[in-house]
């Protein structure tokens, strides 16, 4: 499980970006269009972060974490 936490921007005092976090490491950043829907439901629920299920993937280029964009 994966742990989306919104990093927010003081200066807007909104969410600029989204922190995937795996046992307390930040392993990489939402894209568009998940990160515009983390964005959204973050947002709606006045929500803190959102628990969602990730697959560690290994590549040539080391460890991947891939979270599925229909679960937001």
């Amino acid at each position: 499980m994966a742990l989306l936490v919104p990093v927010v921007d003081p200066a807007m005092q909104s969410i600029a970006d989204v922190e995937i976090r795996v046992d307390g490491h930040v392993v990489g950043y939402l894209r568009p269009p998940a990160l515009t829907r983390a964005i959204s439901v973050l947002d709606d629920h006045h929500a803190e972060s959102i628990i969602v299920p990730v697959m560690i993937v290994s590549t040539p280029a080391g460890p991947d974490v891939l979270v599925h964009s229909g679960l937001l």
